[in-house]
C-alpha cells in the first residue's frame, strides 16, 4: 500500500473505489487481479471501516466491529493468509441484560426475558428464519420481495411482536449487528441478511457462531494487510464529495 497525495497519483486509472473498508478493498484488489488500475479514495485517516483499534491500559482492544466465526470462510481464509492468530471468545460464566431500564444476570441456557417476552422472541425468530430461508440467493427474485421491501423492519416488529421487551431484545441485536435502527432498514434487506448469515442460531452465536473468535491484535489489521497488499495507491483523507 502506497499513501496517495495528489502530486504522487497517476494521471489517469480505469477504476477509482471510495471507502476502504473491507467491501472497498477487496474490491480494489478483485479489479487489479483483473489487470486494472484502481485508486482508493478514503475519508478516514485510516483503513478498515467499521472496524477500528484501540487499547485499553497499553493491550490492543476492538473499538468496532470484532468477531468472526468458521462459517464466514472468506475472512477466515484472509486471517489465516495474512497469519494472524485467532483467540477464542470467552463465554463461561452468567451473562447480563440491560433492557428497558433494568440489568438482569443469567445463566446460558436462559435468556434474561420473562417466560412470556422469550416465548415471543422465539416465535419470532423462528418465523423471521423462515421468511429469511424462503429467499433465493438474489433477494429481489422472491415472490414477496417487493412486499418485503416496502416496509421496514420496524413495521414488521411493531405489528408481529407480543410484548415490548421482546421487541426491543430484536432491535438491540441489531444494533449491535447491523450498527443502525429497525427502521432505517427495510424488512427484505434485513432478511437477506440473515440469510446470509446462517439464520438467528449463527448470526448471534458464539460457539459455532458469528461471535465465536477474535482476531488477536484487533480485527482493522486484517484490512490493513489488504490495503498494504494492493498495488495502487490508497489515500486516506479524501472524502469524496461529487461522482
Amino acid at each position: 500500500m502506497q499513501a496517495g497525495h495528489l502530486n504522487d497519483l497517476p494521471e489517469q486509472v480505469d477504476i477509482v473505489v471510495v471507502g476502504a473498508g473491507f467491501a472497498g478493498l477487496t474490491a480494489a484488489r478483485v479489479l487489479e487481479a483483473r489487470g486494472l488500475s484502481v485508486c482508493v479514495v478514503e475519508a478516514r485517516s485510516r483503513a478498515g471501516g467499521r472496524t477500528m483499534a484501540g487499547t485499553v491500559a497499553g493491550v490492543p482492544v476492538d473499538l468496532g466491529g470484532q468477531w468472526l466465526g468458521t462459517h464466514q470462510t472468506l475472512i477466515m481464509a484472509e486471517v489465516a493468509a495474512q497469519g494472524l492468530t485467532l483467540d477464542r471468545q470467552y463465554e463461561t460464566g452468567r451473562f447480563a441484560l440491560h433492557l428497558l431500564g433494568k440489568r438482569k444476570s443469567f445463566s446460558e441456557d436462559e435468556d434474561g426475558l420473562s417466560f412470556a417476552a422469550s416465548r415471543d422472541l422465539v416465535r419470532a425468530r423462528h418465523r423471521l428464519d423462515a421468511m429469511a430461508m424462503s429467499l433465493p440467493d438474489d433477494a429481489w427474485r422472491g415472490d414477496m420481495a417487493g412486499t418485503w421491501d416496502a416496509q421496514t423492519l420496524e413495521t414488521w416488529i411493531s405489528r408481529n411482536m407480543w410484548t415490548t421487551a421482546s421487541a426491543q431484545y430484536l432491535r438491540l441485536f441489531v444494533r449491535s449487528v447491523f450498527s443502525c435502527e429497525t427502521q432505517q432498514m427495510s424488512l427484505l434487506c434485513f432478511l437477506d441478511q440473515l440469510r446470509a448469515a446462517g439464520g438467528f442460531e449463527v448470526a448471534d452465536g458464539v460457539e459455532g457462531g458469528a461471535q465465536e473468535f477474535t482476531v488477536r491484535g484487533g480485527m482493522q489489521q486484517v484490512a490493513e494487510g489488504i490495503a498494504r497488499d494492493l498495488q495502487g495507491p490508497v489515500c486516506f483523507e479524501w472524502p469524496a464529495l461529487a461522482l
